[in-house]
């Protein structure tokens, strides 16, 4: 596939069209030609959404379970299971920015073995990790379900060096049960979560805070009454007042059907339970919110693997208002699969402009097809100029961003190649619009699966559907000078 980019005097549309692109259609068609000469016989505008064929596949095990990515770009990739083609690593790789496997990253044997609760249910792998995030500094920290790091006795968290060497001085004691959720501080400090009950043993019900060289804050002291039961999956602070919000659910750890889960919970800076937070049920004991991203206007986003919240139908995502209440004008249903144990979100990431990535396995959102993967805009509604690529197999499990580019860990199938990490094209463009330039001037359109071509005579004209079927052949003598893909 060749990519370029448009050039600045191109009057060829994708939408949003701005002033720039408001010329006469005799001006579009003489510069539209010129670019097409210089160019070669073929161009290719930058989709939003594609799988970027320019990224190496350098992890190819499957099982992938995290994702993070650092200031320089480069990609770390943590899993559930030995990954494959790697001889000294078990769980942990490092990618260069363009995918290829950084060699310079040496963390040694991996993690390993399991550490697990009495009457703890869990499917993870040994060795399993269930947090990857990367520090100020650039140094690595790791949680999961393990005892041995790096050949040392390390239980649940560790902190690996910037090359990937185990950090022997970071020693956050024993967490008794996983750590799925770390979240480091700007006074160095780092919150932890998962499905512990002490930290070093001292009680800490599935959140504690550590110091930055390990040690237990004591000045943290959780208190979340009735409601502890659950697996702490996502930590956020609130801006300005400092308050804690957790995410997490009671599937994973000693799940009562008795039980009321309650997705979110506020605490205090102190640790204790914000009592004026609405807790807002999910339907089932088994159910849980295993992500959440805190927007600018206060509302919490929530997503993971669950059919209702508040007793209202939101499959997979929903949203809470910022006083923990349930908010009503988050658009329909949620996702849809036609297996309805895959209706999950097992990942969301929010981009700098508020727009909201989701992946996980769904087939629809909203009523609208979407294959694994969908952006949202920040009032819950889909985002229809970014799509996902229409494969056989598309499972999305970690998910992190390169700049604007979202990077994807699952199991993707592209044609006859089975992927475990892919790199979507990002920003806010229009889907792939490729177009040629054949004989006796005739304009030459493909257009992907999924969306249809519009045209208009300006670019504050109506747009109308092109006829007929793709691919499209157009005269350059019809008087169009715009052209858009929309999803269908």
């Amino acid at each position: 596939m060749t990519r370029s980019k448009p050039s600045p005097s191109l009057s060829f549309c994708a939408q949003p069209c701005t002033s720039a692109h408001r010329e006469s259609s005799g001006t579009f068609l003489i510069v539209l030609l010129a670019v097409l000469a210089s160019a070669g016989p073929t161009r290719t505008l930058a989709q939003s959404g594609a799988v970027d064929p320019s990224f190496t596949n350098g992890a190819p095990g499957l099982a992938l379970t995290r994702l993070a990515v650092q200031p320089d770009g480069k990609i770390l990739v943590g899993s559930g299971m030995n990954i494959a083609g790697q001889t000294t690593v078990s769980n942990v790789v490092r990618l260069n920015p363009d995918g290829d496997l950084d060699t310079t990253f040496t963390p040694g044997p991996g993690l390993s073995n399991i550490t697990i609760l009495p009457g703890v249910f869990t499917n993870v792998a040994p060795g399993a990790v269930l947090a990857l995030t990367v520090q100020s500094d650039g140094r690595i920290l790791v949680g999961g379900t393990f005892n041995m790091a790096g050949g040392l006795a390390k239980t649940n968290l560790v902190r690996l060096n910037t090359n990937g060497v185990l950090d022997a001085g970071f020693d956050a004691g024993l967490a008794d049960g996983s750590v799925a959720s770390i979240l480091p501080l700007n006074n160095g400090t780092i919150f932890i979560g998962g499905a512990f009950t002490k930290v070093g043993g001292v009680a800490r019900p599935g959140i504690a805070r550590i110091t930055s060289s390990g040690a237990l804050d004591t000045s943290f002291v959780p208190s979340l009454g009735s409601f502890f039961g659950a697996r702490v999956s996502a930590i956020a602070v609130q801006p300005g007042d400092g308050r804690i919000v957790i995410a997490g659910g009671a599937s994973y750890f000693n799940p009562v059907p008795t039980v009321t889960v309650v997705p979110v919970l506020r605490l205090e800076t102190s640790g204790t339970l914000d009592a004026s937070f609405a807790t807002v049920p999910l339907g089932s004991h088994l159910e849980s919110a295993q992500n959440m991203v805190l927007q600018s206007d206060g509302k919490i986003v929530i997503s993971g693997l669950f059919a209702s919240v508040g007793g209202a139908p939101h499959a997979g995502i929903a949203c809470l208002n910022s006083n923990g209440t349930l908010n009503a004008n988050w658009p329909g249903s949620g996702v849809w699969a036609t297996n309805s144990a895959y209706r999950n979100v097992s990942a969301m990431v929010a981009q700098p402009d508020g727009n909201i990535l989701i992946g996980g396995r769904f087939e629809q959102y909203n009523g609208t097809t979407r294959i694994g993967v969908a952006r949202l805009n920040p009032d819950g509604t889909l985002d229809s100029t970014f799509n996902s690529p229409a494969t056989s197999t598309f499972q999305v499990g970690p998910m992190a961003m390169q700049s604007a580019k979202p990077i994807l860990g699952g199991i993707f199938t592209l044609g006859t190649t089975t992927y475990s990490v892919i790199r979507l094209g990002g920003g806010n463009a229009s889907p792939t619009l490729t177009f040629s330039l054949q004989a006796g001037n005739i304009l030459h359109f493909d257009v992907p699966a999924g969306f249809k071509l519009q045209q208009a005579p300006t670019a504050t004209g109506s747009w109308d559907d092109v006829p007929g079927s793709p691919p499209f052949d157009l005269p350059t003598t019809s008087g169009v000078a715009f052209f858009r893909l929309i999803s269908i």
